[in-house]
């Protein structure tokens, strides 16, 4: 963090977990000197996307502060379940293209967490800068994994949509089974592949994520995230596996009664 200190902005399950420009703008009141703005979508751990409308509404604020970089964590981008075009701050608001830093990999819609590619696309001074610091720190990705990003990028794409497809039957069997408890609320997420379900019971989330691999079920506390009495659920598994892991979660909450 080079001496920073983060400003943590407050997000709502009523507002789609997204920045508000009026949360932004707040967060700028309270920073002495605010040097970056990180945005995330589709959002770890909500899934949240932002619209046109959402984030020319961002860029007003953000003129404003013409010292502040943007930092845009585009790593879920491809993983959306909806036909809308991905809509991004540097394409609604390219007056800010030389402020805004994109992060992106193969991790996420490549299924390549393991082979540690990932890159930044940003002014050239930035990228300079980056490059200076990366190359004192580990000196290079290795070769293979390279190639394998350069393989994964430039070959048939056709298996994006069909995977898109199989995360969404799977964050709808899923929803099925929580929401139909009145232990929780769940919003449907709209990209990546996590649940947040906001826990009714009196047990922190913290004890409950602990209690609930007792049963065989692995969560993340939504403490994790700033976000106290929600757990982090990942529907990247098999449907067979995600639906039983929700039902053990149901029967655990309904054990707290």
């Amino acid at each position: 963090m080079c001496g920073a200190q983060p400003i943590i902005l407050p997000t709502a399950a009523s507002e789609g977990f997204r920045l508000t420009a009026e949360h932004l703008a707040a967060g700028f009141r309270l920073a002495k000197s605010p040097k970056w703005v990180i945005l995330n979508a589709p959002g770890n751990p909500s899934g949240s996307l932002y619209s046109e409308t959402d984030l020319q509404a961002l860029a007003e604020v953000l003129r404003q502060y013409p010292e502040v970089m943007i930092l845009s964590d585009d790593i879920y981008a491809e993983i959306r379940f909806n036909q809308e075009p991905y809509q991004t701050l540097a394409s609604v608001a390219p007056d800010l293209a030389e402020r805004i830093l994109i992060v992106d990999g193969v991790s996420k819609a490549y299924a390549m967490t393991g082979w540690r590619v990932g890159w930044g696309c940003g002014s050239r001074s930035l990228i300079s800068a980056m490059t200076t610091v990366q190359s004192q720190n580990c000196t290079q990705t290795s070769t293979l994994s390279q190639l394998a990003a350069v393989a994964a990028l430039e070959g048939p794409r056709d298996f994006l949509a069909e995977r898109n497809a199989i995360y969404r039957q799977r964050r709808d069997a899923a929803l099925h089974v929580l929401q139909a408890s009145d232990k929780m609320e769940v919003s449907r997420p709209e990209g990546a592949f996590y649940l947040l379900p906001q826990i009714k019971t009196s047990i922190d989330d913290q004890s409950l994520a602990l209690d609930l691999l007792e049963v065989g079920v692995a969560t993340v506390a939504g403490s994790a995230f700033g976000l106290p009495r929600h757990l982090r659920l990942s529907f990247a598994t098999d449907e067979a596996t995600l639906v039983e892991g929700c039902t053990r979660l149901v029967r655990a909450l309904e054990a707290y009664s």
